[in-house]
């Protein structure tokens, strides 16, 4: 018995962290080339073509599209969650996001729907964790890490990059729309 402890004394152990609990809402896996998001289907208001895309007249944003007759600035960013100036060549979707009463939009290479009940969410290791990123869980989708973020959580991280003071307002109960 003594030599069973002894041996067990100096064994590692893997502790796995377990996933969250998440409602079965439908989520939009956002592949932003570099990096992949999962937003509530529910803060999406439409697509838009990357090819209505306007020249910008707003310094953080790579361009502009209208929808509903107003004037939406698009954001890029890259691997490091900074604002880009310029659209990359793969980045062929537009998706317009609603926080508050306020439109917003980013650009993404594709989109995807998916069950919030087919994932396993894991909080962000606190080593890895940045209070700049716009989320602190993610799942792996198709081999791939995507934090898991809102409008909300994007809005916050636009807002830390001064890049909010352009943004139309909306009524609420008009545009509410989702992607699902």
């Amino acid at each position: 018995m003594k030599q069973d402890n002894e041996n067990n004394y100096g064994a590692q152990t893997l502790q796995v962290v377990a996933p969250a609990s998440h409602s079965a809402e439908p989520l939009a896996l956002i592949n932003c080339g570099e990096f992949s998001l999962l937003i509530s289907s529910k803060d999406i208001v439409t697509l838009i073509s990357a090819q209505k895309l306007l020249a910008s007249k707003t310094a953080h944003a790579c361009g502009e599209v209208e929808f509903e007759q107003k004037v939406i600035p698009v954001f890029v960013f890259n691997k490091a969650l900074q604002l880009q100036p310029r659209l990359p060549s793969a980045h062929m979707t537009v998706v317009v996001l609603q926080h508050e009463s306020r439109l917003f939009a980013i650009c993404c290479s594709g989109l995807e729907k998916l069950n919030a009940a087919d994932l396993h969410f894991h909080k962000v290791p606190l080593s890895m964790s940045n209070r700049k990123q716009p989320f602190a869980e993610f799942a792996i989708v198709n081999n791939i890490a995507a934090g898991l973020s809102s409008a909300a959580e994007l809005w916050r991280l636009l807002s830390l990059r001064k890049a909010v003071q352009t943004m139309p307002l909306v009524q609420m109960q008009v545009l509410i729309q989702g992607a699902g």
